[in-house]
């Protein structure tokens, strides 16, 4: 063999190694996370607290004590609601018997039922000073100045209780010259953005080819390893596809992953993909397309 024999040889062996070597990796695909399992825990009366009982990312019962709070203005409405109360039926005690007090001590029983009213009332405000959780789950947040010792007004946001039972929902988007390469025998998983290094694994729950001509969200036309071709309609200012793509739906179990997701959250789904020689991914390629035209 001469030089340029051996050249040709290298390259050809090159190109072939290229077709015919399996390649290893995996995609992220853009995707938002939704979860509404999630309860907000307020308190009724302004106050201070006095007990916490929980931490971030504990488990908890229905009813479970998180926290207490005292009110001192509460506190002097009940004892003084007390002391009325005792006053009038101590002056119910010595009208008994005497000619001509039937009027008095019918406004004297209207009074008494209504301080009870008053102190059934102050009783049941008091009992909701004690914080109990509103179903089993998880901690997810103690929100900021929530402390022993802290000063909270009404209506202040105390803690979050990521109901356990729950599912987060995942819809990813995938473009649609990538499908064909997926391995959907892998575990997918979700990353978010917003939440660092957390990775929720997840099952596929469906595959729908999207035909809407517009994106909902910016975010959604970028993935990390190749886009969803997309620009800005400069009618309807909307973002506009230029190229097809799927719409994969994925579920995960709360219980599985730590809650440190919200409500909503955008990040990235990873797929794997299969062990594909560059020759059967563009086979692959060519059949999606081929299918695609055929829905049409």
């Amino acid at each position: 063999y001469n030089k340029n024999t051996t050249v040709l040889l290298i390259v050809i062996a090159f190109i072939l190694a290229l077709l015919f070597v399996p390649w290893k990796h995996s995609i992220a695909v853009p995707a938002t996370l939704s979860y509404s399992g999630v309860s907000s825990v307020y308190n009724q009366k302004a106050g201070k607290i006095v007990k916490i009982c929980v931490k971030p990312y504990q488990k908890v019962e229905k009813g479970q004590l998180l926290a207490s709070i005292y009110s001192e203005q509460l506190y002097y409405d009940i004892k003084r609601t007390e002391r009325d109360i005792q006053k009038i039926n101590t002056r119910l005690s010595s009208e008994i018997g005497e000619a001509g007090t039937l009027g008095f001590r019918q406004a004297s029983y209207q009074d008494l039922y209504a301080q009870k009213a008053r102190l059934e009332g102050l009783r049941s405000i008091e009992a909701s000073l004690d914080i109990r959780a509103p179903e089993a789950g998880i901690i997810r947040l103690i929100h900021e100045g929530v402390a022993v010792g802290s000063y909270l007004k009404k209506n202040t946001l105390l803690f979050e209780v990521v109901n356990t039972t729950s599912h987060y929902r995942i819809e990813s988007f995938v473009p649609e010259r990538a499908i064909a390469y997926i391995n959907w025998k892998k575990q997918p998983y979700f990353y978010s953005k917003q939440v660092k290094g957390i990775l929720v694994p997840a099952k596929i729950v469906s595959k729908d080819l999207m035909r809407t001509q517009y994106l909902e969200k910016l975010y959604l036309s970028s993935t990390s390893k190749g886009d969803i071709a997309a620009e800005i309609d400069p009618v309807t200012q909307k973002i506009k596809v230029k190229k097809p793509y799927y719409r994969v739906v994925l579920e995960a179990k709360v219980s599985q992953s730590p809650p440190l997701l919200r409500n909503v959250t955008v990040g990235y789904v990873v797929l794997g993909v299969q062990n594909n020689t560059l020759a059967s991914m563009l086979v692959k390629k060519v059949l999606a397309i081929l299918i695609r035209e055929s829905e049409f």
